[in-house]
């Protein structure tokens, strides 16, 4: 299939989390090589915009009013038809970014749909020129391996013509966010971790979560412990966590603009996360990463949402006794 010819104009919807943003950069710089003089658009939730904020593979980013009424999203999905794009794609195989998708218009519009949804099956092909169905309910059924999230997004460059090449994801913290995190940091040496609300399911307390962030900073005393954080629930999930640490004396860094917290995340020689956007952007940002996955969709979520082309670790969540052991010598395996 040959590449489309006279696109001028593309918009792209992603309106689900912000690693699934993140591992849509590749696709977005596949595009960019395709169409360089084309101006790209990506509609996007407003917490997980700042991924491409100064990204030189993205022109514009509008934020959908997610929150708004049933006038304002007519009202922006009118604004995107105004645009006249010449291509469009739904890189979210959810309703509602289908439904902006096809209301933006567009010569060739493109996206997919999951094995396991009939009904987005009879939306996808009822809305858009150029789709396809992705099998992971029947791979998994059969012992396959999911292909991952950035491949899958693949799948629509090639209905357009477009043979992508694997090239792995980027954010663009900005200078000012790099300044502030440099003279914060110093000359010092960190290992971070990500709260969420993930570390404390299979019977994980804080006191575990705890005992992990201790094994790792005893292990490798070298490193300050950086604990990072996005929402108030991760807040909370820190400030619990403090009194637990003893000796251990962390960075903690959250409720910023995500362009410092990003700054911030890449001073870091690794990184531990449960499978949070947090994980993503650690690996956007060449950051080595220690990823823990949930024992009950470990086969599928560790295929689908594994860390993208960067030096990893992938771990099934251990049980608390054995987790700080476990995890601290993933740690030392990236540092070494």
């Amino acid at each position: 299939m040959a590449v489309l010819d006279g696109v001028g104009r593309i918009t792209v919807v992603r309106l689900d989390a912000l690693g699934d943003l993140i591992l849509s950069v590749p696709f977005f710089i596949n595009l960019r090589r395709a169409f360089p003089d084309a101006e790209i658009t990506a509609v996007v939730r407003r917490y997980a915009s700042g991924a491409l904020i100064g990204s030189p593979y993205v022109d514009r980013v509008l934020i959908y009013p997610e929150g708004g009424s049933v006038f304002a999203k007519a009202s922006f999905a009118a604004g995107l038809r105004r645009g006249r794009p010449d291509l469009v794609f739904s890189l979210s195989p959810v309703t509602e970014s289908y439904l902006v998708a096809a209301a933006a218009g567009g010569a060739v519009s493109v996206s997919y749909w999951y094995s396991g949804r009939p009904l987005s099956g009879l939306i996808v092909r009822s809305l858009f020129r150029r789709s396809c169905m992705i099998d992971v309910e029947g791979m998994l059924a059969r012992g396959e391996r999911v292909p991952h999230e950035v491949l899958q997004t693949f799948r629509l460059l090639e209905l357009v013509g477009v043979e992508p090449e694997e090239v792995a994801a980027e954010i663009f913290p900005g200078e000012s966010s790099l300044r502030l995190a440099e003279e914060e940091c110093g000359d010092e040496r960190f290992v971070g971790l990500h709260l969420s609300p993930k570390w404390l399911t299979c019977g994980w307390s804080d006191s575990d979560l705890a005992g992990v962030v201790s094994a790792i900073s005893g292990s490798r005393p070298e490193f300050r412990i950086m604990l990072t954080y996005g929402g108030h629930d991760e807040r909370a999930i820190a400030d619990r966590l403090r009194p637990l640490l003893g000796g251990c004396d962390p960075l903690i860094k959250g409720g910023m603009p995500f362009s410092d917290w990003a700054a911030f995340v890449s001073r870091c020689s690794a990184f531990v996360s449960t499978d949070t956007g947090a994980l993503h952007c650690a690996a956007a940002l060449g950051v080595p990463v220690a990823a823990v996955y949930e024992p009950s969709t470990f086969d599928h979520c560790s295929a689908q949402w594994a860390p993208w082309m960067v030096r990893s670790k992938i771990l099934r969540k251990p049980d608390p006794a054995t987790a700080p052991a476990e995890i601290s010598a993933a740690v030392g395996e990236l540092l070494a």
